[in-house]
């Protein structure tokens, strides 16, 4: 999840906003957090719902889910080689 893009406000510029204006500090986490947000409430989760992440990157989807819902979550990857 957290190697697609993040969710930028029209304020912010939108997609483009950091190409034109410029980053600033915490706009990438503020818009991957955001769209953690997004995804979680189309997915209508709600306390008490267990999820299954396949492969979690850097964790973050697992970090918000605890500490915003209090669900369970459980990741795993799959490693070839």
């Amino acid at each position: 999840m957290m190697y697609s893009c993040g969710l930028w406000s029209d304020s912010e510029g939108g997609v483009r906003g950091d190409l034109e204006t410029g980053p600033t500090p915490g706009d990438l986490e503020a818009a991957q957090l955001r769209k953690i947000r997004h995804v979680l409430t189309a997915a209508k989760v709600k306390p008490g719902d267990r999820i299954l992440e396949f492969g979690s990157g850097w964790g973050g989807l697992a970090i918000e889910v605890r500490q915003s819902r209090g669900n369970l979550l459980i990741q795993f990857w799959l490693i070839l080689g």
